[in-house]
């Protein structure tokens, strides 16, 4: 894949700026990810001298696609995000990519904040700032995109289950094997635009192991959503 053709297929997620053991990292901001990483060239670089690897995990880390990610271990260190100083976090070290375009990426962005990281820094700026603390906090307040990343955080933890998601076909659809698409979908229709987070029902009923509903933040308007499914077998499904 060149970049021009990855550019119009990979949409951008929010970033911030956060210091990691007290060095300064580009990060994105995934609410979908319960760790969160950064890259074997980055630790190598800034971590390896001033933290202790821990290799005694063995859990499967998987990408949004389904895949596993290879990772040699974890630091804890503590990471400064948007003014507040979060503790003994711990921080995957994955492996550098293999394919150029995605090693150009992370090289620009190496690290990934996850849940682990956001939901303490949410709450701390809750404490601080209350409920209105995305209009208080310059990073959030000025970057759209964080911003919403942010309420719609604070929906979910505050709502169930809006409705579901159907699929926008008529006729069946095909999904190649080892590829994620976007699908055309209706939800429910509130007399509003809104935010929601499209995320895969507990039981598959008779779909294969291999189909994988994928974690979206869309915005539905008169009902209407992209959302992304992801088909990790080796078959067209």
């Amino acid at each position: 894949m060149d970049s021009i053709q990855a550019d119009r297929l990979v949409g951008k997620c929010p970033t911030v700026s956060a210091y990691v053991a007290g060095f300064k990292v580009n990060c994105l901001v995934d609410t979908g990810s319960t760790v969160t990483t950064v890259t074997e060239s980055f630790y190598n670089r800034f971590l390896r001298k001033c933290t202790d690897l821990q290799t005694d995990i063995t859990f499967n880390l998987k990408g949004a696609n389904g895949t596993c990610i290879p990772y040699i271990g974890y630091v804890e260190v503590d990471i400064d995000l948007m003014g507040q100083r979060l503790p003994n976090r711990g921080v995957l070290i994955v492996k550098d990519p293999i394919d150029s375009y995605t090693r150009m990426r992370k090289e620009n962005v190496p690290g990934l904040l996850g849940m682990n990281v956001i939901s303490l820094c949410k709450k701390l700026l809750q404490e601080d700032y209350g409920n209105q603390y995305s209009e208080a906090v310059t990073e959030i307040a000025e970057n759209f995109k964080l911003r919403e990343l942010f309420k719609a955080c604070d929906k979910k933890e505050h709502c169930n289950t809006i409705g579901f998601v159907k699929l926008c076909s008529n006729s069946p659809v095909r999904i190649p094997a080892d590829s994620v698409i976007i699908l055309n979908g209706t939800g429910p229709n509130l007399p509003r635009l809104y935010d929601a987070v499209v995320e895969p029902l507990h039981t598959s009923g008779h779909l294969p192991s291999t189909f994988i509903v994928v974690h979206t933040f869309v915005s539905v308007r008169n009902g209407r959503l992209t959302f992304r499914v992801a088909n990790i077998g080796d078959e067209d499904i």
